[in-house]
């Protein structure tokens, strides 16, 4: 019984934790034009416990490029400011 309940409140504490935890996932193609936007949407937020995963399927028009450089540079600022 005593092995149940403990098992039960890890799982309480552990949905907890992740409750609060939000994930982002932006799919992305051919969108060069509008990466920014989106991202600087994200790091606006008040809510501060989250993680973005961005995808981008080989865009011939640089989009991973220009995100991976966006994202160095804001993390950066981040982490010094």
């Amino acid at each position: 019984m005593k092995r149940i309940l403990l098992a039960l409140s890890l799982i309480a504490v552990q949905q907890e934790l992740c409750a609060k935890r939000i994930a982002v996932i932006t799919a992305s193609y051919q969108n060069k034009e509008y990466f920014q936007w989106s991202l600087d949407s994200l790091f606006a937020q008040d809510h501060d416990d989250w993680y973005c995963l961005y995808t981008d399927d080989r865009s011939p028009d640089g989009t991973g490029d220009f995100v991976e450089q966006y994202i160095k540079e804001k993390v950066l600022k981040t982490k010094w400011c």
